[in-house]
């Protein structure tokens, strides 16, 4: 099947149907936009879209395709778009409840008011009374959104500066929070709209193997109602996003790599556990939909997502189905993720494609989005590697190193890994847990706060993990619990964030005992 395929490094995407969002003035995010919003003193309008998100391309459609809106912003507002795959340290401070994002701010960067998708009457009702407002009392605004971010600085940097003790008593805990959210009538936690939750699943089957059976049986249910219920294509194979309601049968219909990765391991790990087909036939499904959609060439390397739009009326191919849009950015992250699901496979089938495709792709990886002093760069594209030293990917790629290095027993991967981890603990290492973000004294809006993410602190513990078992170094795993102790995690809820840490420290306790076996 052909590919409808776009890159996006000429300038923004917008959405594949017809619309004229491309008449506003839309600006990068930079120190040129809010340079510009400085000198003409208006506030900045942001929106965070993605590739995929059907949501993004009807605002664009629709709201963005309306006349007045386009007269409006550009009169009266810099505008801003950014592609919140692209730029994840914009999303995590901007991002309002999902994509897209319509953000009001002030020339500083400071959220005055957001919204999610916003109809033309509506996004000009807000856009008006914002204009008068800050036109009568712009310095107050400015003041008061300024305070405001001075908080949550405070309250960082407070943060940032403690450091608790590491506690492996969490780790039940966390299990026994997704066994009480546990949906068994929807299969899934809780009972709103559906989105996998990976990490979760991968825990209770792991945390099954010590004498709990129920775990398993709960985990492998979750798996197979997900399946059957709608979120994975019979057609062309692959997993969607997620669904809407209460059960899986709405799925939203983009596909991503990032969703893909994550549970064909889950799959994998279910038919390790139990040998049923039906979970190996699932995992292998995806892979080849990756492998006839997704994969970037011989050279190795996993394009980023399908968009939802394929599901539109368009061109069709021979079979009747629509031609996919591609999005043929190469994330870092994502395409770690990837590999270890490869890795996986190759374990399962040992078929050497697999392995082999892994092992490229780390290569593509360290050639093109390496830099000795920068650490790994977030995405590949045309024009090159771009946003360095995000710990997300920084935490990806050690763990892949380290993964492939503990499959093949090439020393190799070893060593790139040890070295990935100390330019990232340099850049980002504070106080006993990691930063997202290299400290940059000119950075703009609310990227000048410093956040410390569970979920690449608890990849990124799992790393340092394997690396303890590979090494024999037991200062790996030392710094391992000191992350978690560092950080500070809810347990009340089953969230994504909650399980990656309570997996970091399943994977922490058999890195310890493999360690004391050694040692002994």
């Amino acid at each position: 099947m052909r590919r409808r395929e776009s890159d996006g490094s000429a300038g923004f995407n917008f959405s594949p149907g017809r619309n004229r969002a491309s008449q506003i003035n839309w600006h990068p995010w930079s120190s040129a936009s809010f340079a510009r919003a400085e000198e003409a003193d208006r506030p900045i309008f942001l929106l965070i879209t993605t590739f995929w998100s059907g949501r993004s391309h009807l605002m664009d459609e629709t709201t963005f395709s309306d006349w007045r809106v386009i007269r409006e912003l550009n009169r009266r507002f810099i505008p801003v778009r950014v592609d919140g795959d692209r730029r994840p340290d914009v999303s995590d401070r901007y991002l309002f409840n999902g994509w897209p994002t319509a953000a009001f701010l002030t020339p500083d960067g400071d959220i005055i008011a957001s919204r999610n998708f916003t109809g033309a009457e509506e996004l000009l009702n807000i856009s008006r009374k914002i204009t008068t407002l800050y036109r009568n009392f712009g310095r107050e605004m400015r003041f008061e959104a300024q305070s405001g971010r001075r908080d949550l600085l405070s309250l960082e940097l407070d943060w940032i500066g403690r450091s608790c003790k590491f506690n492996p008593g969490l780790a039940p805990i966390i299990v026994g929070t997704l066994v009480n959210s546990y949906n068994q009538a929807g299969g899934s936690f809780g009972e709103n709209d559906k989105l996998p939750n990976p990490a979760a699943l991968e825990l209770l089957m792991r945390t099954s193997r010590q004498q709990r059976p129920a775990l398993l049986e709960m985990a492998t249910s979750i798996l197979s109602k997900m399946a059957t219920g709608g979120l994975y294509d019979r057609i062309q194979g692959g997993f969607y996003r997620c669904s809407a309601g209460k059960v899986w049968g709405s799925p939203d219909r983009a596909k991503l790599l990032s969703v893909n990765a994550a549970l064909i391991a889950n799959y994998l790990l279910a038919y390790r556990l139990t040998r049923t087909d039906h979970y190996r036939e699932l995992a292998f499904g995806s892979i080849d939909y990756v492998s006839k959609n997704l994969l970037a060439g011989d050279s190795g390397g996993f394009f980023a997502s399908e968009d939802s739009s394929t599901s539109r009326p368009r061109r069709l191919t021979g079979g009747g189905r629509p031609l996919p849009r591609i999005d043929r950015t190469i994330f870092t992250d994502q395409n770690c993720s990837m590999v270890n699901a490869y890795l996986d496979a190759h374990l399962i089938s040992r078929e050497g494609q697999y392995l082999d495709y892994a092992l490229a792709t780390l290569d593509l990886l360290w050639s093109k989005c390496f830099e000795p002093d920068r650490g790994m760069a977030h995405y590949l594209v045309k024009d090159g590697a771009h946003l360095f030293g995000h710990l997300n990917d920084q935490a990806w790629a050690i763990y892949a190193l380290a993964r492939a290095g503990a499959v093949t027993g090439e020393r190799g991967h070893v060593v790139r890994a040890i070295e990935l981890l100390d330019i990232a603990s340099a850049a980002l290492y504070e106080e006993g847990g990691f930063c997202d973000l290299p400290f940059n004294a000119y950075s703009n809006g609310l990227l000048k706060m410093k956040l410390r993410p569970i979920s690449g602190n608890a990849v990124m513990a799992r790393a340092l993990a394997l690396l303890a078992s590979l090494t024999d170094n037991r200062e790996y795993l030392e710094l391992a619990e000191r992350i978690l102790g560092s950080l500070k995690v809810e347990t009340i809820l089953p969230t994504c964030e909650m399980s990656e840490y309570g997996l970091s420290i399943f994977e922490i306790a058999q890195a310890s005992s493999t360690y004391r076996r050694k040692a002994a």
